[in-house]
């Protein structure tokens, strides 16, 4: 038998459960798959596991945890954890959530740390480096998404070879003039990147993610960084032009 829908009524669970329990020769026994799950947090599981029990003299927690030594004879609930892995690729597809809206407010690491899974982060750059987690989810280049994934040694490595590239992911990362970020050159800024480990860490999770269920082929037709069909901000686009877009590059020194 499969149970696939919860339901909040006794009497509709027992009834499911007791269509299975009916005689029938040569039948020994029933075996029930549950497979429901994401129900309503307010939904009462555990009055469902009560009610296989006799009297309401047991615990359904100690219950669980020795596998449910109190049930009527001959009959047994096993439990198998299939439990998925907690990444961001995992999460997004089990709640179906646009990844941009989930980090308006918190990174990764914050939501995490505010389920109690991971420890709160202490970025000394997370105020300002936190919206950066939100552009990266509108990124679908591929190759920007690698440099992404490979910061901050991909920014490094891109002042000496692609100045306007470098540019590009400045903003990405800082979104503001380094004048106001308190940074004098851009080499700072990548290097700034490792005092920040939580940041770092989303940004590669959300780039592998990206990489994942991008459609942008990463065709690169014009002498420019930018991957023909790629997603980017205004910034970004100015940058990759050379213009002084108000958030001048003028503020670092020259590459």
């Amino acid at each position: 038998m499969l149970f696939l829908r919860p339901t909040d009524s006794l009497t509709v669970f027992l009834q499911q459960l007791g269509r299975g329990l009916r005689h029938s020769s040569g039948k020994d026994y029933l075996q029930v798959l549950d497979f429901v799950a994401q129900m309503h947090r307010r939904y009462r599981v555990d009055r469902k596991f009560a009610a296989l029990l006799p009297g309401t003299r047991y615990n359904i927690e100690r219950e669980i945890e020795h596998g449910f030594p109190h049930v009527p004879p001959g009959c047994s609930v096993g439990r198998q954890d299939t439990g998925k892995e907690l990444t961001l690729a995992n999460y997004l597809e089990a709640y179906a959530i646009e990844p941009e809206r989930m980090f308006k407010d918190r990174t990764w690491t914050q939501w995490k740390a505010a389920a109690g899974l991971a420890p709160a982060p202490a970025d000394p750059d997370l105020a300002v480096l936190a919206p950066a987690i939100a552009r990266a989810c509108q990124h679908t280049a591929p190759g920007y998404l690698g440099f992404i994934n490979d910061l901050p040694r991909s920014g490094l490595s891109l002042v000496g070879e692609d100045g306007a590239a470098a540019n590009m992911l400045y903003f990405t990362l800082w979104g503001l003039p380094g004048a106001e970020r308190g940074l004098g050159t851009i080499q700072e800024a990548f290097g700034r990147l490792a005092a920040n480990p939580s940041i770092l860490a989303d940004l590669r999770e959300v780039a592998a993610y990206q990489l994942d269920v991008t459609t942008c082929a990463g065709h690169k037709p014009y002498p420019l960084p930018l991957e023909l069909h790629g997603h980017y901000t205004n910034n970004e686009i100015q940058a990759a032009f050379g213009r002084d877009t108000g958030v001048a590059l003028a503020t670092f020194r020259p590459l």
